[in-house]
């Protein structure tokens, strides 16, 4: 774990003791310096075959559950039952065309096909490889080479090589198999060793309070919606513009609460169309999973709506979102009266529609 350098010169008998003496000097300030490194043999390790590296993965556990390094990751699918071991991954049960969500930021490495995951996205984070195996579209190579996974029907377009945002859609899940259930067959590994899904999977839930999956099989979140990417650039810029990405945010003149400053007064029934089941301030605010898939089910509503009025007219789509979002009206997304709330003073309904806009624009430029 270190370099030791020493000079020894021939015929000295000083030198030759000098030099030993500084070897097991540094060998003993390398084992107080870098304890981390001085493994015992007792301590589990995972060591891929052909290789004589090891690691130490209930060390790399025990460090992502003391740093909440998960606590904003992204769960690959909403489940619709229960997840089982697989080969290298898990199958995680999901309705055909559910969308498949990067699980952290990183970068396209690998898009192929292969017989044994069908086609499938190899994303790099750092020291993580996350693969999502069975999704829909097809591969595309283009006349400089480039490699892309297109589905149409979906609205996704990713590129090998592209900076890939934890949450952006990866893919759709495929058509179930013989036995009629849809699944994503999912693989992680770390520094090149393969990672159990199932601890990734637990060690997420533990940090971000994930709802239980019911013992019928029925997820507590409700059915799941695609999510175009038209809105997932709304969301985030309507996060960006409201709560600056915080989850636990509270307005304190109106209550607005969490990452969309969602009105504690439209909860209870945005929870029960989106989820469900309706949900408590304090789950709402705890938990950012939640938060997302209330807001993607509204957002999803609301450009619906304005896409239809607009008469397919994206700009004015999200300005009238924008205005929904903000006024609960699409139609007063130009008008310039200041706003105020329990006598305080708030941006204008226009101001705040092309505050959203410029944030959009800037995210669907950079994800194109």
């Amino acid at each position: 774990m270190f370099t030791l350098l020493w000079v020894e010169v021939p015929n000295m008998d000083v030198n030759k003791f000098f030099s030993r003496i500084c070897k097991v000097w540094f060998i003993i300030w390398g084992m107080i310096v870098f304890p981390p490194f001085m493994a015992s043999a007792n301590q589990p390790k995972s060591i891929d075959s052909g290789t004589k590296q090891s690691v130490d993965l209930s060390r790399v556990f025990n460090q992502v559950r003391a740093n909440q390094s998960w606590k904003s990751a992204n769960f690959p699918v909403i489940s619709t039952g229960v997840v089982k071991t697989s080969g290298n991954g898990v199958m995680i049960p999901a309705s055909k065309g559910a969308v498949v969500r990067n699980w952290l930021t990183g970068r396209v490495e690998h898009i192929s096909v292969d017989s044994g995951c069908g086609l499938n996205v190899v994303i790099r984070s750092g020291p993580w490889h996350h693969r999502y195996c069975s999704l829909q579209g097809t591969i595309i190579q283009e006349e400089q080479g480039n490699i892309l996974l297109s589905d149409i029907g979906g609205g996704i377009r990713i590129q090998r090589g592209q900076y890939l945002e934890g949450g952006r859609a990866v893919g759709r899940v495929t058509s179930g198999s013989s036995s009629g259930q849809s699944f994503l067959h999912w693989q992680v590994k770390y520094q090149g060793h393969l990672v159990n899904p199932n601890e990734v999977l637990q060690i997420m839930e533990s940090q971000q309070g994930v709802p239980q999956i019911q013992e019928q099989g029925t997820p507590e979140y409700g059915n799941p919606i695609i999510t175009q990417p038209q809105v997932l650039a709304l969301r985030q810029a309507i996060i960006g513009q409201e709560s600056g990405n915080n989850a636990t945010s509270v307005n304190p003149h109106s209550g607005a609460l969490g990452l969309g400053q969602i009105m504690p007064e439209n909860l209870p029934s945005w929870s029960q169309a989106a989820l469900g089941y309706t949900i408590s301030r304090e789950e709402f605010l705890k938990n950012s999973q939640l938060q997302l898939r209330i807001i993607d089910y509204k957002l999803t509503e609301f450009w619906q709506g304005a896409w239809e009025r607009s008469q397919n007219n994206e700009v004015l789509s999200v300005r009238m979102v924008a205005a929904q979002w903000y006024s609960g009206d699409p139609t007063l997304y130009d008008q310039e009266k200041p706003e105020t709330y329990d006598g305080h003073p708030y941006p204008s309904i226009r101001e705040y529609t092309l505050a959203v806009l410029a944030r959009y624009q800037t995210y669907r430029v950079a994800t194109r």
